[in-house]
């Protein structure tokens, strides 16, 4: 058989690998149940590891329909709305005309750019860059 028909088989073959994939992780799991104990924890043990490995199957499908699709991956998603958790403390900057309000969750700051120190130059500038 040459290079060239035995690449063709690998890569016939390869078209099925999920499959492969499927059969190699339930063989996986009878063989750890059998070699280290037939107990109900190993069986459920075994079992939340097929689920998982399930999901993240189905999560990869979804994904990749998404993308056939145009539209962002599941993780992408996911990370997206983590970041909008309002729980988390992050600061929002505005600056109108010359001054920086930094706003966050507990509190805010008033900062003007020209402002040396004085308060009250401080105070009448922020008046007047509020107005």
């Amino acid at each position: 058989m040459g290079w060239h028909r035995t690449s063709r088989f690998f890569s016939w073959l390869g078209e099925w690998r999920l499959l492969y994939l499927a059969a190699l992780y339930v063989l996986l799991g009878f063989t750890l149940i059998w070699c280290v104990d037939a107990s109900e924890r190993t069986i459920r043990l075994v079992g939340l590891a097929l689920q998982i490995i399930g999901i993240g199957t189905v999560i990869c499908g979804i994904s990749t329909t998404r993308k056939q699709f145009g539209h962002p991956p599941v993780v992408s998603l996911l990370a997206s709305w983590l970041r909008r958790c309002p729980l988390i403390r992050r600061p929002a900057y505005l600056q109108p005309d010359g001054i920086s309000v930094d706003v966050s969750l507990v509190g805010a700051r008033l900062k003007h750019p020209s402002s040396t120190g004085d308060v009250s130059a401080f105070l009448q500038s922020a008046r007047s860059g509020c107005s």
